[in-house]
């Protein structure tokens, strides 16, 4: 997007982005822009690839998303979680608990532990079903299922449909990243009308 600048302050101005006084995780609304700015600025330099190229890059985000909400998951989380067991069947415990003990003393923030997980794998699916479906129209449709799903879950915890505790903020960061590529993609094809695929 050579000369064409994205529109930062609607990631100001959006209260969904930087909402969230009630919920259990506090964050910090600095960060959670900044880090939203790197992510379309790495979305923009996608798009403007030609096609294999773009879906080449949507598979290599695609499974570094995965990759990093994984991370996450095994260097600050209760070892009581099912990951813990896989990686014991695989032999992969005591590696990874003596990695944990290098980040001991990192203080993250409660967002960065509970809520950008749920973010990083809802974009790795985004990613990928983009990268499968190139050029459908209907791919955000399939590109939806998983961030919908996130998001529904949540609220049907706040009507007490489901069991569990209702977080705006999980529910926010399901959901963003949909918001946010599609966004990024619908204000690339304005931008560059020509190229549909």
């Amino acid at each position: 997007m050579e000369g064409k600048a994205f529109p930062w302050f609607a990631l100001r101005c959006s209260p969904p982005l930087l909402a969230g006084a009630q919920s259990p995780h506090p964050q910090r609304p600095g960060l959670l822009v900044n880090t939203s700015k790197k992510i379309i600025s790495i979305l923009f330099s996608i798009m403007d690839k030609s096609k294999t190229s773009r879906k080449l890059k949507m598979y290599a985000m695609a499974v570094l998303s995965l990759f990093c909400g994984g991370c996450i998951y095994f260097l600050f989380r209760s070892e009581s979680l099912l990951m813990f067991k896989w990686a014991e069947s695989l032999q992969l415990k005591e590696s990874i608990l003596r990695i944990r003990l290098q980040f001991a003393s990192f203080q993250a923030p409660d967002f960065f532990i509970y809520a950008l997980p749920d973010g990083l794998w809802s974009l790795s699916y985004i990613l990928f079903i983009e990268a499968l479906w190139l050029g459908d129209k209907k791919s955000w449709i399939y590109a939806s299922v998983v961030p919908a799903i996130g998001f529904l879950s949540e609220f049907f915890q706040l009507l007490g449909v489901i069991q569990g505790t209702f977080d705006k903020l999980d529910a926010i960061f399901y959901i963003t990243p949909f918001i946010i590529f599609y966004g990024v993609k619908l204000y690339y094809l304005r931008e560059k009308p020509s190229e549909k695929d």
